[in-house]
């Protein structure tokens, strides 16, 4: 088990406990993340009003990177492979670029995955992913829905 020790607490603590660390020789950060939360939250309190507006200012200048980030953490994807299928795998409504950021006419594109095994189905729109959800992504609900409707347009088109 390999372990390292924290600069603060002077703990030698488990390499599991320590965050990432691009710039540092072993990749790791000198603290360990225990430490690291007490000094961001001491440092967060000294002046709470500048870290709101630089969290603020951060977040806008880093939508993107921020989002694919999300994207590759919850579904595996990143925004590459996402706005290379801007179509609905239901309906087949085209999604514009843009509408990543929720501007577009249809909404931003929904990332339909299976909740067991949190395995990507498919891109969706805010319609369809809403109706799966609605039917509680059970098929025998769907076959009976698309029977109602097949019975009752029938019904329709005789008269």
């Amino acid at each position: 088990m390999k372990t390292k020790r924290c600069s603060k607490c002077r703990k030698r603590k488990k390499i599991s406990l320590f965050g990432k660390r691009s710039q540092a020789k072993d990749g790791l950060s000198s603290y360990c993340k225990k430490c690291h939360n007490k000094r961001a939250i001491a440092e967060y309190y000294k002046n709470p009003q500048y870290m709101k507006k630089y969290n603020k200012e951060y977040r806008e200048n880093h939508k993107r990177d921020l989002e694919n980030k999300r994207l590759l953490r919850d579904y595996g994807i990143d925004l590459d492979e996402l706005q290379d299928r801007l179509r609905c795998a239901v309906c087949g409504r085209t999604f514009e670029v843009k509408s990543l950021k929720g501007k577009s006419k249809h909404g931003r594109p929904h990332v339909d995955h299976d909740h067991v095994l949190n395995i990507v189905r498919g891109i969706l729109c805010s319609n369809c992913n809403t109706a799966i959800g609605l039917l509680k992504e059970n098929p025998e609900i769907v076959r009976a829905v698309l029977k109602y409707l097949e019975k009752t347009n029938a019904n329709f088109d005789n008269r």
